[in-house]
């Protein structure tokens, strides 16, 4: 089998942002690297905000571009800055891209968006395979709504979708995470789905008591509106909930839990942390407005944690109600609340089990990677 050059393209700065974007490309690297294939992930310069992440050093990163920076709590003078800025990074991003590929010569490309990722490659008319982390014109307009900026949603939309509909041409397939994206971009005929994996040899489950313990892994985002579940909490006094994660909200998650002695904030973990909260926990809480497929979800499964959810993007995939999960009606604190509490008369250690296999049936990076492989190689025929 020839040994690839391969390209990822990724808009945030990379290893800079925790999240499953970040965890996704770090696991999917390692995988095509153990199978000796050679691997570079070009992304944005990041601002001193940002916070490097360790990773494996045969990753080879090119931050390029201008410095991305955080904008939190828009106010009408910041958005007159911010939209300016916003145009200018996108296309310094882009420019620098281009120019970077052109020096890399990579076999295959992988951009992680139909959206501003895609733009170098389609472009410049390079072969490039487009993965979907969920449907990028939908979650972004939802975005825009949370962040209560109605017109920034109806304009912004319209051209995402138009960017997105130009990519979409021009890429050679799109890589779905589960049936929820799939669906949406099956019309395309270039639609497939691999979803996330897990690296089992780190996530798995230890022989701990759990503890009355629910525990939230995400970024700290209104999408993911871990607010919600912290409010939950009032009705749970017997829980603890235990939030690992950092983004625009950490400032005002951390005010919510001043007076909620039930509630602790960690911030930014190391893997081998989170596992051990992992071990510890009943419950993983997803409150999200809009998702993928959540790697954190994965990862909590394989340690044995139930995941309850908004039933929204991908997470179908995963959680079968009762059997690997619960469905939430709602991320409204109340029904998150009295969904916990109706559940604890089930089977939990059974269900707990069910989470495990179904995680080690059929999310094995080393499978998963060998999928990607066989998509890169019918793309260069």
């Amino acid at each position: 089998m020839k040994k690839l050059k391969i390209c990822f393209i990724e808009l945030m700065p990379f290893p800079y942002t925790m999240g499953g974007g970040t965890t996704h490309l770090i696991n999917l690297a390692e995988a095509l690297l153990h199978k000796d294939h050679e691997v570079f992930i070009v992304s944005s310069k990041p601002s001193r905000a940002y916070q490097k992440i360790v990773i494996n050093n045969r990753i080879k990163t090119i931050n390029i571009g201008i410095k991305h920076y955080k904008f939190e709590n828009f106010n009408l003078l910041k958005l007159l800055f911010y939209i300016p800025y916003r145009i200018i990074f996108e296309l310094a991003f882009i420019i620098s891209t281009i120019n970077t590929l052109k020096k890399l010569k990579p076999d295959i490309i992988n951009t992680q968006s139909l959206i501003t990722t895609s733009l170098p490659c389609s472009l410049t008319n390079k072969k490039f395979i487009a993965t979907a982390h969920g449907i990028h014109s939908l979650g972004f307009k939802r975005l825009y709504e949370l962040n209560k900026r109605p017109l920034a949603s109806i304009i912004g939309s319209k051209i995402y979708k138009f960017i997105e509909s130009f990519n979409i041409k021009k890429c050679q397939r799109i890589i779905c995470l589960g049936k929820d994206t799939y669906n949406f971009y099956k019309k395309t005929n270039k639609a497939l789905i691999i979803p996330n994996g897990v690296n089992f040899q780190k996530f798995r489950t230890y022989k701990n008591k759990r503890e009355k313990q629910i525990i939230s892994v995400s970024r700290l985002t209104k999408q993911k509106a871990i607010d919600k579940l912290v409010l939950a909490m009032d009705n749970l006094k017997d829980y603890t909930l235990v939030i690992i994660g950092e983004g625009p909200m950490e400032q005002h998650i951390k005010e919510l839990i001043k007076n909620r002695k039930n509630c602790i904030f960690l911030g930014y973990q190391n893997e081998e942390k989170i596992i051990k909260y992992l071990n510890a926990s009943r419950f993983i809480v997803f409150p999200s407005e809009f998702e993928g497929l959540p790697i954190a979800m994965l990862e909590a499964m394989a340690c044995g944690v139930i995941p309850i959810s908004t039933k929204v993007g991908d997470v179908g995939d995963v959680i079968k109600d009762g059997y690997t999960g619960f469905f939430v009606n709602s991320n409204n604190p109340r029904d998150i609340s009295k969904k916990i509490r109706s559940i604890e008369k089930y089977n939990l250690k059974k269900i707990s089990k069910n989470c495990v296999a179904t995680i080690k049936e059929n999310f094995d990076w080393n499978k998963i990677a060998n999928e990607y492989i066989e998509v890169y190689n019918d793309a260069l025929l």
